[in-house]
């Protein structure tokens, strides 16, 4: 084996308890999602360069912050634009010290013979492109991005399954040699009816998972507005958030 001349950082975030930590200093996580699409274009659309570059620019106000910023990519790669977030956006993040979570996205039908083999295409496909432009340094998360449903205890254990086949492919792929110090965390974002509070008691809690993202609207669940003030804002969301937190295992 050879040493590289210039050693990129290990990976400076762990997780303790309920709180994540920089450096081992516990830090707040302020997070931006990001989908570059213009009006008018199609999902699968070309992202240009030009806006790219121009959302960079505006993102320097946010930099300097005492806790690190988080950009939530959506974009996939495609079969015409194999690296679809452009170099220039993974370079930018490095300048500005911002930090990736990067969405992976998959049929929607988990159950279907063929999904577990899609679905590490699907992986395969993103690392690809992250690799090609030396972004794995700014890499904080991978997340299975579909808000997945599934009604049935049958199809909450098969998204289960689902969810952790990827996440061991996504943790194979960046355990192979020379991406020791990039980012092997999973999360899911999931659906906000899977969450324990609105699950009836059977909500979808990959055990595989590093931590777990809930999508949670101002506008769902019901009655948010009328939960009890939470800490620090005093306000329902807040206690939404609170009562959330205490009730996941």
């Amino acid at each position: 084996p050879v040493a590289l001349a210039n050693p990129p950082p290990p990976f400076p975030f762990t997780i303790q308890g309920d709180r994540f930590l920089s450096n081992g200093r516990p830090v707040f996580l302020n997070a931006i999602g990001y989908q570059p699409l213009e009006p008018g274009q199609a999902i699968d659309g070309e992202i240009r360069e030009t806006r790219v570059r121009d959302d960079l620019r505006r993102w320097q106000a946010f930099q300097g912050g005492h806790d690190p910023v988080l950009v939530r990519a959506y974009a996939q790669p495609t079969a015409r634009f194999p690296v679809r977030m452009p170099k220039s956006f993974y370079d930018g993040m490095r300048e500005l010290g911002f930090w990736i979570v990067r969405d992976i996205y998959f049929q929607d039908n988990y159950e279907a013979g063929e999904a577990v083999a899609k679905g590490k295409a699907a992986v395969d496909a993103v690392l690809s492109e992250v690799s090609a432009v030396g972004g794995f340094d700014r890499i904080f998360a991978w997340e299975i991005g579909n808000e997945f449903r599934a009604e049935t205890p049958a199809a909450r254990a098969a998204l289960e399954n689902f969810v952790c086949a990827m996440a061991g492919h996504i943790r194979s792929r960046m355990t192979q040699p020379g991406r020791e110090p990039f980012s092997t965390w999973v999360t899911w974002a999931s659906w906000v009816r899977n969450d324990p509070m609105r699950s009836i008691g059977n909500p979808v809690l990959p055990a595989c998972l590093d931590y777990i993202s809930y999508n949670i609207y101002s506008y769902d669940p019901e009655r948010l507005r009328d939960h009890q003030s939470g800490p620090i804002t005093g306000r329902p969301y807040a206690g939404y958030l609170a009562a959330l937190k205490e009730r996941y295992p």
